[in-house]
């Protein structure tokens, strides 16, 4: 470490500032003043463009510039009454010889940069997979100079050589460096750490690895060179590597289809890396003796050549589909990516979060979108994108409604929450105190153990009768013989469970069921005698002024968005969920499970009251908040730390830690998330339920809002 840093200091700031130093100095001629200024800004040229600034700041590199520049003027000006030649005498010729040695040094320098920014033959063209910031280039290009991973060459590296025109990329601050320090041993000081990556085409999941360490720097893993990865087969003999993701963050498994929508895993510091950054090669096959042991091809962004000192930032571009480029789909617009500085960006608060909505609907495709966003002590704001129907063009609004799916758990949660307060709920009681009478009771599995708690908290070791293939069965043949408006009451629904062996004894596993709310509600109407939906208006959404919140008990509601289904659907409803403006379907069956129509603004305001102690009397959130480790799927895709309490999910974040939820029902995907390190809550819907990451979504707007002077 300390060599390096030494190098660093050496090469990027003594070593340069020697030479514009000598600039100055006088010569006997102007001519040969001359000599030395084209030598030295070659050198300082060289420099430019060969250095690795990301160590120390990317503007580095344009403040040597102003430096030559000012550096070449003085000395031109203290020249200007010099003779034009004089021949050198003995030792004067030490200046003329150091100059062109330092000429001939810069002008190879750059004459390999010039050689690396050319393309070589049969590229694989793909998309950048990584959103939301300035990515600098640290290694690239076709000219040893610019990318060392060209060494491969060697005869004794021949097992490695998939990635001769391999890319390594790190992310910059808004200052211009890629970490807070010049290198620093804490991992998530590095501004890439536990960035998302996303499928630069479309194609195949073909390897993966994800159980390797993420290394503190500077230790690396030299026998396992890629560690943690995952390798897509984006056409028959164009196979993509994107090494060094972080442990335990792959979300997909060999076999998987992807889209340029995928989101794949997260950058980490596994295998064969000094810091965390992201490996990008491309190859002809599957690796032999080792997952590079194979013939090397070029890797192109949208038709670019990315090089060392390149930086890589998304901009919104209109729709178009660039030949020849792999993963280009007939509904996902592309994302055009330039150079540009970091931090550049100086337009308001609306225009920031309208622009990476839009940019999030150019990138993914989906139909339109809502969002809204609220801090504690700034202004609320909502925000729309797309159409809120394709066919008829109506466009998104702010006041758009959608179907809001299992969003909808955590109002079932604040619920059972009032009825603890009022002394009528108990939530360590066993649920058979509530409904041990009814006549299918003996049969649920776990039934005499689980607590009230266990069910909000998905511990109750009861399987999910959504994913049920009985279930999906039953709703395709009720639809077809009692038509759209078929739907299943919630005792019909816990039967499909009943007699089934539990997955786990009562409050010893986690598994996300909707069955478990479905015996919540009924608990809730047990307890009262009142319908849930009733129950909810007067303890919630009233009281709160969720005006554009209510039950979605029916198939007609009012200005519900059109939803589209861009998934494989169990339950056989067509593509598109509504015919003017009435849903195909009828979304009563959900009930506790999720149950809502609404829109953003009205769960941002739900979330923000409920996570800052305002949706109830008293101290609720510490019972709310008391959380549980989910699942290893749970925590493969969203981090080891992942919990889930009474109706939330609590996640690490960019933003920090997160306590929200998320919703799916067929045509549409929500989520709110509440952001406590900065008191700020995001909300999103989406019209459509396809392979859509909202978590995702959710940081970008957040990140968005947070850029804005007064949140």
């Amino acid at each position: 470490m300390i060599l390096l840093l030494a190098s660093t200091v050496l090469s990027l700031i003594i070593l340069p500032l020697l030479a514009l130093y000598w600039l100055t100095r006088r010569s006997s001629c102007r001519l040969l003043w001359g000599l030395k200024a084209a030598a030295v800004g070659s050198y300082v040229g060289a420099t430019f463009y060969l250095g690795g600034w990301h160590m120390l700041s990317y503007y580095g590199r344009y403040a040597l510039l102003v430096l030559f520049v000012g550096t070449a003027v003085y000395g031109g000006w203290r020249m200007r009454r010099r003779i034009f030649w004089a021949r050198p005498e003995g030792w004067d010729w030490t200046g003329p010889v150091l100059a062109s040695l330092l000429l001939l040094l810069g002008a190879t320098g750059l004459w390999a940069v010039y050689q690396s920014q050319r393309i070589p033959d049969d590229p694989v063209n793909v998309t950048f997979p990584l959103r939301d910031g300035a990515f600098y280039v640290a290694s690239g290009g076709s000219q040893s100079l610019m990318n060392p991973h060209m060494k491969v060459q060697a005869p004794e590296l021949h097992e490695w050589r998939g990635q001769l025109w391999g890319l390594d990329v790190v992310e910059l601050h808004p200052s211009g460096n890629r970490a807070s320090g010049l290198y620093p041993t804490t991992l998530d000081r590095y501004a890439i750490f536990g960035t998302p990556v996303y499928a630069p085409c479309d194609g195949t999941v073909e390897a993966t690895e994800e159980t390797l360490p993420d290394l503190t720097p500077p230790a690396r893993d030299t026998a396992r060179k890629a560690g943690n990865y995952v390798l897509l087969r984006c056409a028959p003999d164009a196979y993509v590597l994107l090494a060094h993701l972080k442990h335990q963050s792959v979300q997909v498994e060999p076999g998987d289809s992807v889209s340029v929508s995928t989101r794949l895993g997260q950058i980490g510091n596994s295998g064969n890396s000094w810091e965390p950054h992201l490996h990008l090669s491309a190859q002809r096959s599957v690796g032999g003796t080792t997952i590079l042991d194979a013939e090397p091809r070029p890797l192109t962004f949208d038709g670019r050549f990315p090089v060392r000192n390149d930086v890589m930032q998304e901009r919104a571009a209109g729709p178009h589909s660039p030949e020849g480029t792999i993963g280009a789909q007939a509904q996902v617009e592309a994302v055009r990516r330039t150079v540009v500085d970091p931090g550049s960006d100086r337009s308001s608060p609306e225009e920031r979060l309208r622009t990476t909505l839009d940019s999030l609907r150019t990138a993914d495709g989906f139909p339109g979108a809502t969002a809204a966003v609220v801090s504690s002590d700034g202004p609320f704001r909502a925000i729309a994108t797309g159409l809120a129907d394709r066919e008829d063009s109506t466009k998104m609004t702010p006041d758009t409604r959608m179907l809001s799916g299992s969003t909808g758990k955590s109002f079932v949660a604040a619920v059972v929450m009032a009825l603890v307060q009022d002394g009528r709920l108990d939530l360590g009681a066993p649920i058979v105190r509530w409904l041990g009478d009814r006549p299918w009771f003996d049969r649920l599995p776990n039934g005499d153990t689980i607590t009230l708690r266990m069910l909000l908290r998905h511990q109750s070791g009861l399987i999910d009768h959504i994913r049920s293939e009985t279930f999906q069965r039953a709703v395709r043949k009720r639809m077809q013989t009692r038509g759209p408006d078929a739907t299943f009451d919630p005792e019909e629904l816990v039967r499909f469970v009943l007699g089934i062996e539990p997955l786990f004894p009562a409050g010893e596993g986690y598994h996300y069921s909707d069955t478990n709310y479905i015996l919540a509600g009924l608990i809730i109407e047990e307890v009262t005698g009142r319908d849930y939906y009733d129950v909810l208006r007067d303890r919630l959404l009233d009281p709160m002024r969720l005006t554009r919140t209510a039950a979605a008990n029916q198939r007609a509601l009012p200005n519900l968005a059109a939803g589209y289904i861009e998934e494989d659907d169990p339950f056989g409803i067509p593509p598109k969920v509504t015919t003017d403006g009435v849903l195909v379907y009828n979304p009563a069956t959900e009930w506790t499970g999720g149950g809502l129509v609404t829109n953003s603004q009205d769960l941002a305001r739900w979330a923000k009251g409920l996570y800052e102690g305002e949706a109830l009397p008293g101290d609720y959130r510490d019972a709310l908040l008391d959380a549980v480790p989910k699942d290893s799927t749970q925590q493969a895709r969203y981090g080891p730390e992942v919990r889930y309490g009474l109706g939330v999910t609590i996640r690490s974040t960019a933003l920090g830690t997160a306590y929200g939820h998320r919703g799916w029902t067929p045509g549409y995907r929500s989520i709110f998330e509440y952001y406590p390190g900065h008191e700020l809550t995001v909300a999103l819907q989406i019209n459509a339920s396809g392979p859509y990451s909202m978590t995702d979504y959710a940081v970008h707007v957040g990140r968005a809002a947070l850029a804005s002077p007064d949140l």
